[in-house]
Order: C-alpha cells, then structure tokens, then sequence
C-alpha cells in the first residue's frame, strides 16, 4: 500500500470534505484547471507574503519560495534553525503522515519557536485553528518546540498613504490557547484521513455550501454533473432542508409534497416547478413599481477590491469604482439614453467617477440598480474618501430602487430561474433575445480582474485600450438589462 503523508492543505480538504481529499490523491485528474480569479489570488498571495517578511525583517527564506524537492527544503530548514536568524520564512517540517510550511517563525530561544500564519482575510475564520494546529503538531512531532501561535491577518482599518507600510497592513492575533487545543486531536484525524483515501472508493458527501466556500471545489463539476434541472438543490437558502428532502427520497422540487414547511420564496418556486409556468403575484409588483418617480436612472459599478489598497486614501478590500454605466429613462417606457465612464489610465479614477456621476444623476427621479446595497456600498465610500461630495451623495441614496426585489420575494418566480436570483438567470428567461453569452467579457470579476492587472501593472496602456470597448460592452449590458426587465414588470402589472 502506497504511503501517504498528508500536506496541510490535503488536511484542510479532508476536513472540509472527505470526498474532496479522496478525489484530489486518487482522482486528480477529474479536477477542474484553477480559474483566472484563483490564479489571481495565488499572484496577490506572493506579493502579501513579501510584505509580511518586510514586517518581521532580518529572516531567512527557505528555498528561496520554491515548492520543493520537500526533501531539499528539510535539510535546509534544520540548518537555518540552528543559525542565529531571528525570523525563518517558509520552513519545512515533516513525520512519517504529515508536511508542512510555515509562513513565519519567531526565534524566542534557543531550540524553541513561535509560529505565525499568514491569511488575506481581514479577521480570523474558524477553519484558522485546523490550520495552525496541523502546523505546531507537524512542528512538535519532528521535535521541535512552539510556544505560541499566531494569525496574521490583513488590517481592514489601514488607509494607505504614499508606500504600503507593512507592519501597518496586518494585524497579529494570538490563538495560542485555542490552536493547542486542537493540536491534541491533529494526528488522529490525520490517521482517519489517511485511512479513508486508502478505501478503494470515494465517501458520499451531501452537496451544499462547502461546494463553494472556502472558494469553489475543483471537483465541482465533477460532482454536480448528474444533477437534473429542477432538483431540489435550486431551493434558495435550502441547506439545511436539502439533506432532509434527499433523506425521504424528494429529488425534484415539483415532488415536494405541501406538508413540507417552505418560506414563501421556496414555496413560490416550488409551484412554478409544479405548474410548469411563472408565479406571478401581481399586486405585489404593482405595488413595487409605483416606487418609481421620472426620470429614472439605472445605475451599475464595476469595481476592484484587493487585500493590498492601490491607491492612497484607500483600504484593504475597500470596493474602488473604477466604471459605471447609466441608462436614464425619463417617461415609462421611454428610450433610453445611456452614459457611461471607464478609467482612462491605472491612476486613480474615483474622484472622476463622483464628479461625471453626481451631476449625472440630478437631483430627482429613481436610481435603479439591481441588488442595490452593492451600489449604495460603493457611494457611500467614495463619499467617505472625498468628503467635499458627502452631501450630495447623501441625498442619493434615498432615491435608490431594488430591481432585485420582486425576484427575491415571491412576488415573480419561475422554475427557469433555477432558484437564483441573478441578472445573469433572470434576463434570458424574461428578455429572450438578451443574453451575456455572447459578451466577450460576461461576468462581473473578470471585468474587475482586468482593471485589478492593469493596475498592478501586468497590463500594458496598449493591452488596456484593446479590452476597452469589450468592459463597455458588459457594464452597458447590466443596465440595459435592467431597463428590459423594468418594462417586462410594467406589462405585466
């Protein structure tokens, strides 16, 4: 039988989900190629370990980052460890079951340690525990001594002001008592993990949210492949109920009988599935539209949010608009007129972005926008970066209508949703001649992926002209959808 010895991220796999740790030893090849967004977040990763060194400096990087020979990386960490560097980056440690890096070691004396792992993430996760805990025991059983362990996470209240200041960009977290904790239980679930990757086939596993949290699963696909349309599994915030319906043989959601308690969303999907045709609830939908005051603007951003703030005055994370596109209907029904503006160059558009928006929107008639908190988000923080607009952006916000909302109630339901309520679903059930698909650029993370390259300097002033017609395109397509969508409610209330 082949030895295995597990990573600390097959570990954290195999908690997440058994059949995931399975698939990725035995089956790899059935695993989906990273997307350009997690290749990304890999890209950024690096370049927030370079920060978190320049934060504890005089250290010794191991392997100078390579990802092995491991056995190579070994020898090289037991000699650092016995040198005088007051931090090690990147140590190796393995036993005869598990391996492991570690982003940070503090020297605290002699033969003795504190470790700290680096997250992007702006506050600690429960899933951080497992993943220091694999550490210090892996650390221990090769024997060596740790003393305390911490988080570094990134620092969501630094505002960045000329250079990034590394030690202001993190902020440490002492788990020490909690990560020991679960130290104790390491090697037994490592055993058990191991022992179910040597079973000659893969556990079930209940399809659900761990899917796509942390991140989308590689083996989605995989697993989702057999999934009909119409099953239970389009039942919105249906996790919990999902696992019950299966477990009393309801695979379809027009085979849920009435005696199963649903919400009224649920409920509405339900007998759309059963009926074949849309729920429609025309009273609420008139009574949503007569919201509705002329002029009416429809309103999309299209921003970037990076752990490492690009620009002054801004925050890790912090939603920067660096597009819009409005259409502006002045009588129901009306043709549309459309505005738009996308950053010129990778200097900092957001000013612009408040002066050409603000004056655009007026002082009267509705804004909408589709999931509008987002917008009303993104508002409110440019609002708090340039307070000479403060005011004027406070009185927008009052204006603002939820195209989204007929759709999450009840109010219109179709089972061609497929429970979502997504734009992206919606359009081509109501719109059928509109459609993302034949947008070179279809999705709202790519347009944001683009912008967050070219900034970061990995695209060129030409290669940036070339893709801008293609962003136009898509954040255009978002409001023009909007305003499709509007007057297919107008019809039919």
């Amino acid at each position: 039988m082949k030895k295995i010895s597990l990573s600390k991220s097959l570990y954290m796999d195999g908690l997440r989900c058994p059949r995931l740790l399975w698939l990725k030893i035995n089956r790899p090849e059935l695993s989906e190629p990273p997307d350009p967004q997690t290749l990304y977040l890999f890209e950024t990763g690096h370049r927030v370990e370079e920060y978190a060194w320049k934060a504890f400096p005089g250290g010794t990087l191991i392997g100078q980052g390579r990802t092995g020979p491991f056995a190579g990386l070994l020898v090289e960490t037991e000699q650092e460890l016995r040198s005088g560097s007051p931090f090690v980056y990147e140590a190796a440690f393995a036993t005869d079951r598990m391996h492991c890096r570690t982003d940070i070691l503090h020297r605290m004396s002699e033969g003795r340690w504190d470790v700290a792992e680096l997250k992007m993430s702006t506050h600690q996760k429960p899933e951080h525990l497992d993943d220091l805990a694999f550490q210090v025991c892996c650390m221990r059983e090769a024997g060596h001594a740790v003393d305390r362990a911490h988080l570094l996470h990134i620092n969501s209240g630094y505002i960045r002001s000329g250079e990034i200041q590394p030690t202001e960009l993190f902020t440490a977290v002492d788990l020490t008592k909690e990560v020991n904790e679960r130290a104790t239980n390491v090697a037994s679930k490592v055993n058990s993990l191991i022992a179910l990757v040597q079973e000659p086939v893969p556990s079930q596993a209940t399809i659900g949210s761990r899917c796509k949290n942390p991140g989308t699963c590689p083996f989605y696909q995989y697993c989702h492949a057999n999934i009909p349309e119409g099953s239970v599994y389009e039942l919105p915030y249906g996790a919990g109920l999902i696992p019950l319906l299966l477990a009393k043989g309801i695979a379809r959601l027009a085979d849920i009988p009435s005696s199963i308690p649903l919400s009224e969303r649920q409920s509405a999907l339900v007998r759309s599935a059963k009926l074949g045709q849309p729920v429609i609830k025309t009273g609420a939908i008139k009574k949503f539209l007569q919201q509705l005051k002329y002029p009416v603007y429809f309103l999309d951003f299209e921003t970037i949010s990076s752990c490492i703030p690009p620009y002054d005055n801004s925050s890790p994370y912090e939603r920067l608009a660096f597009q819009f596109s409005v259409h502006v209907q002045q009588t129901k029904g009306g043709t549309p007129a459309h505005f738009e503006f996308l950053a010129e160059s990778a200097s900092d558009p957001r000013k612009r972005v408040c002066e050409k928006l603000i004056d655009l929107l007026g002082t009267s008639g509705s804004i909408v926008a589709w999931n509008a908190p987002y917008e009303k988000s993104v508002l409110t923080i440019l609002a708090k970066r340039f307070p000479e607009y403060a005011g004027r952006v406070a009185s927008l916000l009052p204006r603002f209508v939820d195209l989204i909302i007929p759709f999450k109630s009840s109010a219109y339901s179709d089972y061609r949703f497929h429970g979502s309520a997504s734009i992206k679903k919606i359009l081509p059930v109501l719109v059928p001649s509109l459609s993302y698909d034949n947008l070179a650029i279809g999705k709202g993370d790519e347009a944001s992926l683009l912008f967050q390259r070219y900034v970061d300097g990995r695209m060129s002033d030409a290669q940036w002209a070339a893709i801008k017609e293609n962003l136009r395109e898509y954040c255009s397509m978002d409001t023009h959808a909007c305003v499709q969508i509007l007057d297919v409610l107008h019809r039919l209330s």
